[in-house]
């Protein structure tokens, strides 16, 4: 079953009006000739088409687009596999679009990776703003997952720094401030982070432990 009809989108070219137009990417071939290669709107460029998840991999990695709209269907298409393709590692944002509503299939774009989803007709006035909101809501993402991922990063280094202390602490009697100066020292001297003087510390401390267990 196909959703998207011939001349669906009747915007005009000129429409886009931004100097450097965000980069779009078609993915499905249901979509290739309702947004055709000369295809602009209110800022966005069309940079590729895709019609199998193969090759939207391959665009994504050659064009790097701001946003992917791709098509979905309820059957007869391997909506996972373009969407998943779309958005591997939350990449890019992602628009299902599809030709009408339908819960199920709704949840499955979501699931499989898609920011927002739009249903037809694909009018300048229905599509700008699916394509604007799935820009925004990807960029707070990524920057939650920055925060997230640095915040993890940063405790897993306090808890090896900790470790290596507590090493230092019972091999040669320092104070715990004495353990972390040791520390400082030794990055600074080496300019190397904290965290690898930690590791070595704690791997250097296995090493002789495992070196006594054999003795």
């Amino acid at each position: 079953m196909t959703f998207f009809g011939r001349n669906e989108i009747t915007v005009p070219d000129q429409d886009a009006t931004r100097k450097n137009p965000r980069r779009l990417i078609v993915i499905g071939d249901a979509l290739r000739t309702v947004v055709p290669g000369n295809f602009s709107i209110s800022g966005f460029r069309v940079v590729g088409h895709a019609k199998t998840a193969l090759e939207a991999t391959e665009l994504l990695a050659i064009e790097r687009p701001d946003v992917a709209l791709v098509a979905v269907q309820e059957s007869d298409d391997p909506t996972e596999n373009l969407l998943s393709a779309a958005g591997p590692t939350q990449a890019v944002a992602v628009v299902a679009a599809a030709q009408s509503y339908n819960a199920d299939l709704a949840q499955r774009a979501l699931a499989a990776g898609a920011i927002t989803f739009v249903t037809s007709p694909f009018t300048r006035e229905r599509l700008t703003p699916a394509l604007e909101m799935a820009i925004a809501r990807h960029a707070d993402a990524t920057e939650l997952r920055n925060t997230i991922n640095a915040v993890t990063t940063r405790l897993d280094d306090h808890k090896l720094i900790e470790r290596a202390k507590g090493v230092l602490m019972f091999r040669y009697r320092f104070t715990e401030a004495e353990s972390f100066r040791s520390i400082e020292l030794t990055a600074m001297d080496r300019q190397i982070s904290l965290r690898e003087v930690a590791i070595g510390i704690i791997e250097h401390n296995e090493r002789l432990a495992r070196a006594r267990s054999v003795g």
